[in-house]
């Protein structure tokens, strides 16, 4: 038989088939193990609502968390729409222990800024943030919370703790890496990335 194109890419594709193995069915079987993986980690990271405070109230000074198991995951937010124009306030939150001993912490800044240049008015703005904490042992806690502002005065700021039902990040790995196998094999199988890159170079 004469070696044209055609039998080399039967021949690739019996050489990475093997025996009784089909490509485009395994690329298949792991497009839906990344669908199943990216719906769990979206289970995982829905949860329930157990404290929201404004953080300048004495309310939010030292806020108590009580975990019933280990390896529980919160989320916390901070979200503040009282930022003034032109300045910035950097939020910190602190776990601390039983004892009121600093275990870790989170922080990020919130800021608004607007002005005017060459292209026109511009704004940039930072409202909020979320961080996921996960306490490794049942028992009591405490959050606290350090504010830095470039302006003084109170933040305005709202905090919403949420248990979630665990962590997604494990699966949403897990469901990248399924995907891009899926994408691999696909593409040894089909060459679907290759065809359109050629019909888009051939416009």
């Amino acid at each position: 038989m004469p070696w044209n194109a055609e039998s080399f890419e039967r021949s690739r594709a019996r050489t990475f088939t093997g025996r009784g193995v089909h490509l485009g069915h395994l690329a298949l079987l792991y497009l839906v193990f990344a669908g199943l993986f990216l719906l769990t980690a979206l289970f995982f990271s829905q949860g329930r609502v157990e404290k929201e405070f404004h953080l300048d109230t004495p309310e939010g000074g030292l806020v108590p968390i009580e975990v019933k198991n280990d390896e529980t995951v919160y989320e916390v937010t901070i979200a503040s729409d009282l930022i003034p124009v032109n300045s910035w306030a950097f939020i910190e939150g602190q776990v601390l222990d039983a004892d009121k001993e600093y275990l870790f912490s989170f922080g990020d800044e919130l800021s608004y800024y607007t002005g005017r240049d060459s292209e026109g008015r511009w704004t940039e703005r930072k409202n909020s943030y979320s961080a996921k904490l996960t306490i490794p042992k049942a028992g009591n806690y405490f959050l606290s919370f350090v504010t830095e502002t470039s302006r003084g005065g109170d933040t305005g700021a709202i905090v919403v703790v949420r248990k979630l039902r665990g962590s997604s990040l494990p699966f949403m790995l897990a469901g990248a890496v399924a995907f891009i196998i899926a994408v691999v094999l696909n593409e040894i199988r089909n060459g679907t990335i290759t065809k359109i890159i050629e019909a888009l170079e051939d416009d």
